[in-house]
């Protein structure tokens, strides 16, 4: 278990997702957890931790602050929480969620890493993107990777290029699955299936697929030799995708990584969720 005490600043799904299984796993106490939330201190949602009242409140006592607040709302928290941040003598870790903020402009002297969660972490099958500032030291890292490594699996990059392209392919990428096996199932249903039905099979098909992806180590190529035979019916489906599916998917992921640089440009501020 990490000796740490934690803010979270914003409780949404993801960032809630994130400290819940850090203390599923045994890596945080719940009792080190500290959140502060406006619909939390509004009534309006309820939460197994404890809340303060404020931001400032919040992160007093903290080793390390979560920002999952909204991304319009990032500029003044930031703002808010930065002078006490840069005079606190413990030299908290800050870990910032919003897609395409700048977040270190900040804190000049105190650890930032900005760090992409995708939706998966709510299943414990989540891929966490991570890219730190130059203040990050062993400890930090390490702390990090435990922390996110209780979610799924956990990726250093060293540029803010390869930091976008994750945020593209992994923190986008369960969005465009999830459009992928919508077309399988439009598809079943243009053939008769029920909804329902047709949803299930896809749904089971795609997570056995990933599954033994997952756990081959297998190129797709390999895998998919496994399943099609020489004119049979994968085979016939497979060459009717190859007419267009590598261009479709490229340019999904272009368009994604493209917006993800127009999100970190100085013209834009208020970031934005992947």
């Amino acid at each position: 278990m990490l000796p740490i005490k934690l803010a979270c600043i914003g409780f949404g799904h993801m960032s809630g997702a994130v400290v819940r299984a850090a203390v599923a796993r045994g890596v945080l106490a719940q009792e080190n957890v500290m959140v502060s939330s406006p619909s939390i201190n509004a009534g309006l949602k309820k939460t197994e931790f404890n809340h303060a009242a404020d931001n400032v409140t919040a992160i007093k006592q903290a080793d390390v602050i979560l920002l999952g607040a909204k991304p319009k709302d990032m500029p003044s928290v930031c703002s808010e929480i930065s002078p006490m941040v840069e005079r606190a003598e413990n030299n908290p870790l800050i870990l910032s969620m919003a897609a395409g903020f700048n977040v270190a402009s900040y804190f000049k002297s105190a650890p930032v890493v900005s760090v992409m969660p995708n939706m998966g972490v709510s299943v414990n099958e989540g891929f966490t993107a991570c890219f730190p500032n130059q203040v990050l030291n062993t400890t930090h890292r390490e702390m990090v990777s435990n922390l996110f490594g209780s979610t799924g699996a956990v990726e250093w990059v060293n540029t803010e290029e390869a930091f976008r392209l994750y945020t593209a392919l992994t923190g986008s990428g369960p969005g465009l699955v999830f459009r992928l096996m919508d077309g399988a199932i439009k598809a079943a249903e243009a053939h008769g299936i029920e909804h329902e039905k047709a949803r299930h099979a896809v749904v089971k098909t795609f997570l056995a697929s990933a599954l033994m992806a997952d756990e081959t180590g297998l190129d797709m190529d390999a895998l998919m030799d496994k399943i099609a035979s020489k004119g049979g019916t994968t085979q016939a489906g497979i060459d009717s995708l190859d007419r267009g599916i590598d261009d479709i998917y490229q340019q999904a992921i272009a368009a994604a990584f493209q917006r993800a640089v127009e999100l970190g440009s100085p013209d834009n501020s208020s970031g934005a969720p992947p």
